[in-house]
């Protein structure tokens, strides 16, 4: 049977849920739930999107992602494919890990950001020893919305969904609070749960969204590049050039985020390189970045060039 074609859309919010396959546990130790996380925190800072709430059980694992004008496939399936290959390193195993491909739905409404934002949290629930105590699962973004948990992982952005529920932050946390509070209460009782799921709260402020744009032409992107880096536009296309790593490892990581491209386009934009090495070019070019002084401010450059 065929599969059924994902719902996408460049500036949706979605609902991801990944599982395991079979009896497979996904996370067999703390360790592995640290990992994801911190494969989740690598492709964050190539693509650019966003986690609005995470929780991590041991057979899969729930998240409220925001796009940000990103391809939810491209990097959900780098994720993905990132974690199975390290996780069947470590154990020692063979073959797939994840049931399928990621589930995914997109949230239309805010109530519907709401009803997400509580299933998500409420999910610990089932886990022996942190039912009455969710606020504190260290796997869950739930503790950290409440300032109980710190933000240790850096993947949450805890700013929309803060602003659905209200502009001042002290108000925000307690109507944050509340809401989980009733959520919880009453998670298994069906007609309370429709009404908490379409009840129309009062809200002091929407938080604005403002979405990447991800369909710049390649050549623009060079061009920026190079005149910021300030190299030659041919170093970045000849293979043993080393002054153009620095400035070739940039260019691949913006075309991962800046452009509508696959891996396998990136080579043949580049010439003459391997899917692996525009992968180690791409986190290459994060960590420049976010390391070297000379770089800090060039995504908002290109950025503001672009929109203006």
């Amino acid at each position: 049977m065929p599969r059924t074609a994902r719902k996408k859309s460049c500036d949706s919010i979605y609902h991801i849920m990944v599982r395991s396959v079979g009896d497979s546990k996904l996370f067999k130790e703390n360790y592995d739930k640290d990992m994801y996380l911190g494969i989740i925190k690598k492709y964050q800072k190539i693509f650019d999107f966003k986690v609005y709430a995470y929780c991590l059980m041991d057979d899969h694992a729930h998240f409220m992602i925001d796009s940000n004008g990103a391809d939810v496939s491209k990097f959900m399936q780098r994720i993905n494919q990132s974690y199975a290959q390290r996780y069947n390193i470590r154990y020692e195993r063979k073959g797939h890990l994840f049931a399928d491909r990621f589930r995914s739905e997109i949230i239309g409404e805010e109530k519907y950001l709401k009803v997400c934002f509580g299933y998500i949290h409420n999910n610990c629930k089932d886990i022996p020893g942190w039912e009455g105590k969710e606020e504190r699962y260290p796997y869950s973004s739930f503790g950290i919305y409440m300032g109980l948990v710190q933000n240790k992982y850096c993947v949450l952005d805890m700013s929309f969904m803060m602003g659905i529920f209200s502009q001042d932050s002290q108000k925000a946390q307690k109507r944050c609070r509340d809401f989980m509070g009733e959520y919880i209460q009453n998670s298994n009782d069906e007609k309370t749960k429709r009404h908490i799921e379409f009840k129309d709260q009062k809200t002091d402020y929407i938080s604005e969204r403002h979405i990447i744009v991800r369909e710049y032409d390649p050549e623009d992107v060079k061009k920026f590049v190079c005149d910021y880096v300030g190299i030659d536009k041919r170093v970045l296309t000849e293979r043993y050039k080393r002054e153009g790593t620095e400035g070739k490892a940039i260019f691949i990581l913006f075309l991962n985020r800046y452009c509508d491209v696959k891996t396998k386009d990136i080579c043949g934009i580049i010439g003459n390189i391997s899917q692996s090495r525009v992968s180690t070019l791409c986190s290459m070019g994060s960590g420049i970045i976010d390391t070297k002084v000379k770089y800090k401010g060039i995504i908002d450059e290109f950025i503001k060039l672009k929109a203006a």
